[in-house]
């Protein structure tokens, strides 16, 4: 979890509470836990208001990279996409991010090795097609 942001989060040790990662590591402050205050409302233990909102699970863009471009990779997406909004719904709010994190990966991934064959596959063509063919009698 090094890469996660500071926050809070819930509690493994006990569901009815969250406790406070500082980017880093685990403190010893908990709290109740509370609902998940609306995008732009002010959270109810003060500070900024909160910018928590369900990611965008790129379940469409899986489905269309993994039949136009990369089937292996876009099957990756399409599993890590499904699991977003189940993620999500538990309260396991950074398992969504990251799912949807590691589908729009995937998405980029299939995207970029379709283009890389689309570009051989030309190439093969020019040079096939300007190669002097060779005839051979019998």
């Amino acid at each position: 979890m090094a890469d996660t942001p500071a926050g809070w989060y819930p509690n493994p040790e006990n569901p009815s509470t969250e406790r406070w990662w500082d980017g880093y590591q685990w403190s010893d402050a908990t709290r109740p836990t509370t609902a998940v205050p609306q995008m732009g409302q002010p959270s109810a233990w003060g500070g900024q208001p909160s910018t928590l909102h369900k990611p965008d699970n790129y379940l469409v863009w899986s489905i269309l990279v993994t039949l136009f471009c990369c089937l292996p990779f876009g099957i990756a997406a399409i599993v890590n996409a499904a699991k977003v909004d189940g993620l999500w719904s538990s309260g396991d709010y950074y398992g969504a991010q990251r799912a949807a994190a590691q589908a729009k990966k995937w998405c980029a991934w299939s995207v970029g090795l379709g283009l890389v064959i689309i570009v051989l596959y030309g190439l093969m063509f020019v040079v096939g097609s300007t190669a002097e063919p060779t005839y051979t009698q019998y």
